[in-house]
Parts: structure tokens; C-alpha cells; sequence
């Protein structure tokens, strides 16, 4: 009787546990692909998608 129960409570500690560790998993996944995003648009930014006319001429951006 023991051993039934304390398998049952095994395999729901097992669930909850794969269920932390893929939500984890995918808040990192999200938190990640938000970062690549917002570097793209700095990217597009720093590329100079601004307003050509509020750039130094002699500035050279680092590579």
C-alpha cells in the first residue's frame, strides 16, 4: 500500500518537475530570441538607419 503510494507521488513529483524545467527552459528560450530581437534593431540602428545628417563625418565605427 506504501509502495503504491509513495510511487504515484514519485512519478507526480517527476511530472512537476519536467514541467519546471521545459517552462524554465523556454522562459530562457524567450528571454533569449527578445535579446537577439532588440540587438537586430540596434544593429539596424547602429548601421545607420538613422538620420545620416546627425553623424560625425570622420567617425569611424568600431568593427
Amino acid at each position: 500500500m506504501v509502495e503504491k503510494l509513495l510511487k504515484k507521488i514519485k512519478i507526480k513529483t517527476n511530472i512537476i518537475g519536467g514541467i519546471i524545467v521545459s517552462s524554465s527552459f523556454f522562459y530562457f528560450l524567450q528571454n533569449l530570441m527578445t535579446k537577439i530581437h532588440a540587438s537586430k534593431h540596434e544593429l539596424k540602428i547602429f548601421l545607420g538607419r538613422e538620420p545620416q545628417n546627425n553623424r560625425p563625418q570622420n567617425f569611424v565605427y568600431p568593427h
